[in-house]
């Protein structure tokens, strides 16, 4: 794999991963943007669950069934998948975010992997309109 997600990560470059979790809420922001607006307004900031998230590749939260079949996707596609899987996670919950605190908010991403079914998962990941070009472009971008 030629990708440098894997290095950036395991080496807790900062830069880059603070890079990602910025592309993350402009991408959140052209997708929902009632929800990159609360979270703002609450200062919920991408990497209080992200950091899990992508650190496990989902395997941490989420189960067998969805992160077996997002490593396929992973492998396939690379770093632009995990960025429509998220994204399409936090629209999913949008009804159970919008308007809440940030406590109630990071409690209800925590919890996703218990919640969320692999159909919705995946649906809700391939629902989010954003390519694999521009994600890639906006990373080269920094």
């Amino acid at each position: 794999l030629n990708l440098r997600f894997f290095p950036d990560f395991l080496q807790m470059n900062m830069v880059q991963i603070e890079l990602r979790w910025k592309v993350f809420e402009i991408l959140l922001g052209q997708e929902a943007p009632h929800l990159a607006c609360h979270f703002d307004q609450i200062g919920f900031t991408a990497d209080l669950v992200m950091t899990d998230w992508w650190y496990t590749l989902f395997c941490k939260d989420f189960p067998i069934e969805i992160s077996t079949r997002l490593w396929d996707c992973f492998l396939l596609e690379g770093e632009p998948f995990l960025f429509r899987a998220a994204i399409g996670i936090v629209k999913h919950l949008e009804p159970q975010l919008l308007g809440y605190p940030l406590e109630d908010c990071h409690k209800v991403l925590a919890t996703a992997g218990e919640t969320i079914g692999v159909e919705d998962f995946f649906a809700s990941a391939k629902s989010v309109g954003i390519s694999t070009r521009f994600i890639r472009e906006m990373l080269q971008a920094g």
